[in-house]
């Protein structure tokens, strides 16, 4: 991290590390390190990624299901199931880029899922590593 914050420092013309050039090398790792672990993930999971995150505050899965398909059908792939899509929030959910809150509506009448950015994963960051992706 300090050599990162180092090279930095070097490519201003800067003699001295401060804490702000230690916190902007600490950035630029995690934006490396999340386009390291995004690349490794399927098309449709990424696609689920940015319609999930291109939205502020939590989806239902009706809204999530919409979304995808449309941008899947506007780069030209294949639209997906109910079923599968559920299948890709479990596995998003289990990574940790996505929370899915339970909401049950009392006995015997059902549960509402609502989907929403984990808080540890930074959005504009996500989205940055997305776009060169998707």
């Amino acid at each position: 991290m300090l050599s990162t914050a180092a090279d930095l420092c070097e490519e201003e013309g800067w003699t001295t590390i401060v804490e702000e050039d230690v916190r902007r090398a600490e950035r630029l790792a995690e934006v490396s390190l999340l386009r390291r672990e995004v690349v490794r993930l399927s098309p449709h999971q990424k696609v689920l990624l940015e319609s999930v995150y291109s939205k502020e505050g939590k989806q239902s899965p009706t809204e999530v299901y919409r979304d995808f398909n449309n941008i899947m059908r506007l780069s030209g792939r294949e639209q997906v199931s109910h079923k599968t899509l559920s299948a890709l929030i479990a596995e998003l959910e289990l990574y940790g880029y996505v929370e899915v809150e339970r909401k049950g509506r009392g006995r015997g009448r059902g549960v509402d899922f609502y989907i929403s950015p984990t808080g540890s994963v930074e959005r504009k960051a996500l989205l940055d590593a997305l776009k060169d992706l998707v």
